[in-house]
């Protein structure tokens, strides 16, 4: 259920902003023996709506090869907070961006093989849903990596799945 939010004056907040279907249903409320709410649109913020699926922490393993050599599968940790910045913790440091549809973004620098690299990562994370309840119960991401380091030349894929925790 949502909680509507009456604050004085407009304020450009990131948070969503009811429409004017929304705000029609709202005023119809007396029509269904609900006491009715005068409301200005502009002054009227909704709180309490579901969080983004895409949330949180994620583990997953990276393969590939560097100069044609393949590499032994690494482990990659990542995370998803609330503005949609993807953090990589490992195998090394690394920021990106998650869209609202999944597409992600990253770079990170990490040493690999004794190699100090700079690599980019492009994939999708996909939240895939009960068709029972329509709720969560896993997200995944897929992808690909390469290196950006000049005079390297390497990439290959990644998996990650969201932990239990992340939900």
């Amino acid at each position: 259920m949502s909680v509507v939010k009456q604050r004085p004056g407009f304020h450009s907040l990131p948070t969503s902003r009811i429409s004017r279907i929304s705000l029609l249903s709202v005023m119809m409320c007396p029509l269904m023996n609900v006491v009715s709410a005068r409301v200005d649109a502009a002054d009227v913020i909704v709180t309490g709506t579901a969080l983004n699926p895409l949330l949180g922490n994620y583990l997953g393993t990276l393969t590939g090869a560097i100069f044609g050599i393949g590499i032994p599968s690494q482990g990659i940790v990542t995370s998803v907070d609330q503005t949609g910045k993807m953090t990589i913790s490992i195998p090394g440091l690394g920021t990106g961006k998650v869209t609202p549809n999944g597409q992600c973004r990253a770079t990170a620098r990490f040493v690999l093989q004794g190699n100090d690299l700079t690599a980019s990562f492009v994939g999708t994370l996909v939240a895939v849903k009960s068709s029972s309840t329509g709720k969560t119960i896993s997200v995944v991401g897929v992808g690909t990596w390469r290196v950006t380091t000049p005079g390297i030349v390497g990439g290959g894929k990644w998996i990650i799945r969201q932990t239990p925790q992340g939900r």
